[in-house]
């Protein structure tokens, strides 16, 4: 096995242990959040069945994401001083009421934003899209401060591997610097945001989106050069073809495929049973992207509405949108038969309607945002409607290329 399948399949079994764990902190939640008293025993075998997730999580981390190992020592070091306190149970007792609050609103907020941190270290490229997430979500919303943390612990791995990644740029040390410390400060606030706090991460979040680009307008990023069995495999890396890559996000899931000339996907909603293949693990109502029959890849971070009677038009088609590679560029058109809106934009702050003769071109360097009606956080509260993110990058070895 040569080094880049070695790295692949490293990658591979990290995400494994990624899911593993955040399906077990999932699973912890729902008991918490369950009717009734909650027996102390229970907490604690999901709590150490966690625990355990996170220290084989930990050994591709070590191995691979060094940056990150603080956030494993430190989610484990927060879980074993509840399994500390829960030890002081007797197997009948039920857990303590204000104990049970402070894990589902400090604790299990943090957690998670810990595992955002290392999912996101393999991949920082929606880092300005993110910020500018969060900065409408701070001045929009009435906030508290564990939420904020979880936000920001969820940006750290895209933060530590920006400075990874651009190790050389005076501009790049800065800006994390700048976020590490913002980070620390989070950690040890609680209770509702004020109107001054708002303003000042507002302020923080403008800041670091023109520091970002800064850092990629004007630094050289550093690129990793894997040596594989063949002689000169290393002169061949360094002059080799760059591979295109099609990439799908949204809610901070991502899925990519090689951008291959004609290559043709398309996304809706998955159906399974009916006209889609069951797939165990992913969710009924997600987003699929679906290839000649096939479905690649199901997000389960979203839901999709459907069932819709007119004038209600606000759901989610079994195939909604078509995107196809054509010379360089993907162009992006409504799916045959879907005649329910889509809107698009290459920025955030923009909507246009996708007519049914429209076809989009996005090209290399450039995303844009779809937002396809009832694709939302939440489909049944109708909460946070969210847009699928497209980009086409340009890789060479383990880092994105950005056309200048």
């Amino acid at each position: 096995m040569n080094m880049h399948a070695r790295a692949d399949e490293d990658e591979l079994q990290f995400y494994h242990s990624l899911e593993d764990a955040r399906g077990l902190l999932e699973g912890l939640e729902t008991l918490l959040r369950s009717e009734g008293g909650v027996r102390a025993s229970e907490v604690k075998g999901k709590m150490q069945r966690f625990e355990a997730s996170v220290r084989e999580l930990k050994k591709y981390v070590e191995e691979r994401l060094r940056g990150l190992r603080g956030d494993c020592d430190k989610l484990l070091q927060r879980v074993s001083e509840w399994l500390e306190k829960l030890q002081q149970y007797s197997p009948e007792e039920y857990l303590k009421e204000s104990e049970k609050e402070k894990l589902l609103d400090k604790e299990l907020p943090r957690w998670r934003g810990l595992l955002k941190s290392i999912a996101a270290a393999w991949r920082w490229e929606d880092l300005l899209t993110l910020l500018e997430f969060l900065r409408g979500e701070i001045g929009r919303g009435d906030l508290n401060w564990s939420l904020v943390n979880e936000r920001l612990l969820g940006l750290r791995g895209r933060f530590v591997t920006l400075a990874e990644t651009y190790s050389n740029c005076e501009y790049a040390q800065k800006l994390v610097a700048s976020f590490e410390a913002t980070l620390e400060e989070a950690e040890t606030r609680s209770g509702k945001l004020s109107q001054s706090d708002r303003d000042r991460l507002v302020g923080l979040l403008d800041e670091w989106r023109e520091d970002v680009r800064t850092v990629l307008s004007y630094c050289k990023p550093e690129i990793e050069e894997i040596p594989g069995e063949e002689e000169g495999a290393i002169e061949k890396e360094r002059k080799g073809l760059l591979v295109s890559l099609l990439c799908f996000e949204i809610a901070g899931e991502r899925y990519c495929v090689e951008a291959t000339q004609h290559r043709r996907l398309i996304v809706g909603r998955y159906d399974p049973g009916g006209r889609d293949p069951v797939i165990q693990g992913a969710a009924s109502d997600g987003l699929k992207i679906l290839e000649g029959g096939s479905v690649l890849y199901v997000f389960n971070g979203v839901e999709c509405r459907w069932g819709c009677i007119e004038p209600d038009r606000d759901c989610t088609h079994r195939e909604h949108v078509e995107v196809e590679v054509e010379e360089g560029v993907a162009a992006v058109r409504m799916a045959e038969g879907a005649v329910l809106p889509v809107h698009y934009g290459f920025a955030p702050e923009e909507r246009k309607l996708l007519r049914r003769t429209d076809a989009v071109f996005l090209k290399p360097g450039r995303r844009l945002y779809l937002w396809i009606s009832g694709v939302y956080l939440d489909a049944r509260r109708k909460r946070e409607q969210v847009p699928l993110m497209l980009s086409l990058e340009l890789r060479r070895g383990r880092v994105t290329i950005f056309p200048r």
